[in-house]
């Protein structure tokens, strides 16, 4: 053993036990004087726990090792520390160990209402409780809060002023690809949440989300969810929006709301109305602008059979598509289709086309396109009848063969004709025409009475394809049940808009209110 060093040890040993002894007998001396009032009273310390409960102040420059600072009057901090320096702190915690589940500061309360850790700034700017993880690397957390109750919360924050633009929590990160916040629910099961947000205002909002950036693909929310079941962003309302989005300049292809899917069978926006009652609608679209679109789709394919929109009704008394033109004034439209190909449709049916109205095409006017329009209207029959017609010139004999097209018989039957002399030299005598042979080869002959003469021509016929045999339509048949009773065109008989076979009181006053809100 060295000896002289131990000399040494004990030495100082001995020395800072003598100076501890000379400090407590001072701190005895000067709790004491303030029973006696002369000088400023100091606690001191005691060797035995709990000890003598005693008033004063402890003073003390350099480092204090404390096991447990306990009080037990309401309103008094166990701990409390202040600086008035500009950049001081009250208080620092400091974990050294670089391993374990330490814990740089602290705080436990016992009570039901009581806080853990509490803290307070009266600056403008001030932190009352800050955090702040100075790792370059690694998944550091400036703050960790845990709730194990089974209703608890982990993080609370509430800003109590009741004016001004207040914020109960404020999260921000400076990294090119950081996350101001986020939210994780760790259960693989239950209706768990990786962040809720409430807000109790009358036009308050429970999420609002900023990107403040001018340029750039930015998102103010943006939610993803990699279940095949999931959803990226989900919103409920009790009474009104669910989820709104707002697209606030006044110019540019900007949009309210924007919703994408990569999948081969998915479904860029899915909306649905789950009340089996009433008259819900699974989307509402509106604009306000005179020359506007309530709802603009767009097929961007540049081939394939591909719709701009595809709307299906599963009821069978339902309607896939239905057009409104509600003003009762005006050269207004119900449904309107536009085709810019030669060879295009504006509007195609597979099935049966039925209308209450006439049928027309409309036309701007030959002889002045520029302000009339010239308008014919179609032949009504009680049959389904294709009409073919033209002009033929008999032989010398008086004969003429008139071919129809080659698909004449496949399409059609019980044929019928109808045959018209043109003699424009009219020449003596009447000359007449008559048919000699009916359709057979898809041809029929004429003769005329005088040789050389010309026969006008036309053949009706029923038409018999297999679409026409298989849905055959009587000119008469009885209303269905849910149409007795009604007409189609109640005000045409002197009758209340009631009495009409479309309507519908609740979807008419639903439309009424849609028809009428400034917006959700």
């Amino acid at each position: 053993m060295d000896f002289k060093a131990f000399r040494t040890r004990a030495g100082i040993g001995l020395a800072g036990a003598a100076l501890a002894v000379c400090l407590l007998a001072v701190s005895a001396r000067q709790a004491r004087s303030q029973v006696e009032g002369s000088l400023p009273a100091f606690v001191r310390i005691q060797s035995t726990t709990p000890g003598q409960q005693q008033t004063g102040h402890a003073n003390i420059s350099g480092t204090l090792l404390a096991g447990r600072v306990t009080v037990s009057t309401s309103g008094v901090a166990a701990v409390q520390g202040v600086t008035s320096a500009t950049n001081g702190i009250g208080i620092t915690g400091y974990a050294s160990s670089p391993s374990g589940t330490t814990y740089g500061v602290f705080g436990y309360t016992a009570s039901q209402s009581g806080t853990g850790v509490t803290g307070q700034s009266v600056m403008p700017n001030g932190d009352g409780v800050r955090g702040e993880s100075l790792s370059s690397a690694g998944d550091g957390v400036g703050g960790t809060f845990q709730s194990n109750g089974d209703e608890g919360t982990g993080v609370y924050g509430a800003n109590m002023s009741t004016t001004g633009l207040t914020i109960g929590g404020s999260f921000r990160s400076y990294s090119t690809f950081g996350t101001g916040v986020q939210g994780l629910a760790s259960a693989t099961s239950g209706t768990t949440f990786g962040g809720l947000f409430t807000s109790n205002s009358n036009s308050g909002r429970g999420v609002q989300g900023m990107a403040t950036a001018s340029s750039g693909a930015t998102y103010g929310v943006y939610g993803t969810s990699t279940s095949p079941n999931g959803v990226g962003v989900f919103g409920t309302s009790v009474d009104n929006v669910g989820v709104r989005g707002n697209a606030t300049a006044a110019t540019g292809a900007n949009y309210g709301g924007y919703f994408q899917t990569s999948s081969s069978a998915g479904y860029g926006v899915f909306a649905f109305a789950s009340s089996t009652s009433g008259n819900p609608a699974a989307g509402y679209f509106r604009t306000d602008s005179p020359s506007g679109y309530a709802a603009y789709a767009l097929q961007n394919a540049a081939s394939g059979s591909n719709r701009g929109v595809l709307s299906k009704a599963l009821s069978p008394e339902g309607i896939a598509v239905q057009g409104w033109a509600s003003s009762t004034s005006g050269e207004n439209f119900g449904v309107i289709g536009q085709a810019d190909s030669t060879s295009g449709w504006g509007v195609y049916c597979l099935g049966d086309f039925a209308s209450t109205g006439i049928k027309a095409f409309r036309i701007d006017h030959p002889l002045d396109p520029t302000n009339k329009y010239l308008t014919h209207f179609c032949t009504e029959g009680a049959e389904a009848l294709n009409a073919y017609s033209g002009n033929v010139r008999t032989d010398a004999k008086g004969y003429a063969t008139v071919r129809l097209p080659d698909y004449f018989e496949a399409v059609n039957r019980d044929a019928r004709y109808q045959l018209t002399v043109v003699d424009e030299g009219d020449r003596d005598g009447f000359v007449s025409a008559k048919v000699v042979r009916k359709i057979r080869g898809n041809t029929f002959v004429v003769r005329s009475s005088a040789p050389d003469v010309e026969v006008s021509w036309r053949v009706e016929a029923v038409r018999n394809d297999p679409y026409a045999r298989a849905h055959v339509r009587p000119d008469v048949a009885m209303k269905p049940d849910n149409d007795r009773g009604t007409y189609q065109h109640p005000e045409l008989y002197g009758q209340p808009l009631s009495k009409g076979s479309a309507f519908n009181a609740q979807a008419a006053a639903a439309s009424e209110s849609k028809g009428r809100q400034t917006g959700p």
